[in-house]
């Protein structure tokens, strides 16, 4: 971990009150978001644990500490803010709304399995904790079992170094000389000669190999091609290029699968693997309700099409969604004889029946349903969150 920006550090005193105004928002903890100026260096544990998961992103403060309350839950907030008395910004009480904790094997899909591990979410869950007091400290967390490999690594490397013949033993006469004197340089390795580009020959500074060979780069190299399983078996409907910003417009609707229950959500999971071939099926990371199209825009069109976007929702009132049916459909075309797997395409006689069977069992149960109460417009990687009254 290298820690950079040191314009905002401060030496911690207990009891003393620290600036709120501090910390990228992204990485800003709990206690920031809520005005508590006794803060310590569990801040930083905090932000270090945003890093590992990258779960908060949107786009102003309230709308962070909401996000926050969707994961962590909301009673456990509750609890932390009476547990040190704090003063809730009332404007909280018309966004918060109630949400339970979720299971950080939630967010778990194809795009970031190989990271995961047992031991790497009990380190996540131990960082992301609302109380400042229950997480881990930097000591405690080099010490966490999520570090051994790396810990089991260094030791092979400090008993190489002990063997007298090992390049990395200080009593090497070689090597101490080299550490006296850095200006030695005899035992070093001479560097590989340096890759120019033909800008060279007209005076200009090379072009770096590494930016020729970007998608789209200054190289004039080709548009990567686009890869289905990097964004859950999705299919671009316009090309990857640069200065493209795919946007569109959602009401998020997570608490469905909160509805739903774990154990109804994983038995329709594997019965439609199952009917499918055995093909990867996997709940979305973020269900939502779509209210647009996706449309193509330009940075410099962002700004006013999220404006006009606010200025039609000033009005707008939050209204119950209720699911009942559940269907499929396919990328490319209106035909429900067949799904796109990674294997091709699978007659889906035995899917649709599967399905019908899942319609009837939530319309017997009234449905599932939530309250969209916000709106979300995302362009590219940035996020413009819009609270319904």
């Amino acid at each position: 971990l290298r820690l950079i920006d040191w314009g905002l550090a401060e030496f911690y005193h207990p009891g003393q009150e620290y600036n709120v105004r501090v910390a990228s928002r992204y990485f800003k903890g709990p206690e920031l978001l809520l005005d508590y100026q006794m803060y310590d260096y569990s801040l930083d544990m905090w932000s270090l644990g945003c890093i590992r998961s990258r779960s908060f992103t949107v786009t102003n403060n309230y709308d962070q500490l909401v996000r926050i309350a969707k994961v962590l839950g909301t009673d456990e907030l509750y609890a932390y803010i009476s547990k040190y008395q704090i003063d809730l910004d009332r404007r909280f009480n018309e966004i918060l709304a109630r949400h339970s904790r979720k299971r950080w094997e939630r967010f778990v899909h194809s795009e970031n399995q190989h990271l995961v591990s047992a031991e790497a979410l009990d380190f996540l869950d131990r960082l992301l904790r609302y109380d400042h007091n229950d997480r881990l400290t930097a000591r405690e967390a080099m010490e966490h079992p999520y570090f051994t490999p790396i810990v089991r690594d260094q030791g092979g490397i400090q008993q190489a170094a002990a063997s007298p013949k090992s390049p990395f033993n200080p009593t090497a006469a070689a090597t101490a000389a080299a550490v006296a004197n850095p200006a030695i340089q005899n035992h070093q390795p001479p560097l590989p000669p340096r890759r120019m580009s033909s800008s060279s020959s007209s005076g200009r500074l090379p072009v770096p190999q590494d930016l020729l060979a970007m998608p789209g780069g200054v190289g004039g190299a080709s548009a990567a091609a686009d890869d289905p399983l990097a964004h859950q078996g999705r299919t671009r409907s316009f090309p990857a290029e640069r200065g493209q910003w795919a946007t569109s417009v959602h009401c998020p609707a997570g608490e469905l699968l909160d509805e739903l229950g774990e154990h109804r959500v994983e038995s329709w999971r594997s019965a439609l693997s199952a009917a499918c071939h055995g093909a990867e099926v996997h709940p979305v990371d973020s269900p939502h309700l779509s209210l647009s199209r996706t449309v193509i825009l330009r940075h410099h069109q962002i700004a006013a099409y999220t404006d006009a976007l606010r200025s039609k929702l000033a009005d707008s009132a939050c209204c119950p969604v209720v699911a009942d049916k559940l269907i499929a459909l396919p990328n490319d075309d209106s035909q429900r004889a067949g799904l796109r797997t990674a294997g091709g395409s699978v007659r889906t006689r035995s899917v649709q029946r599967l399905l019908d069977d899942i319609s009837g069992d939530l319309a017997s149960s009234g449905g599932v349903g939530f309250l969209g109460d916000q709106v979300v417009c995302r362009s590219g990687n940035k996020e413009f969150m819009f609270s319904l009254s």
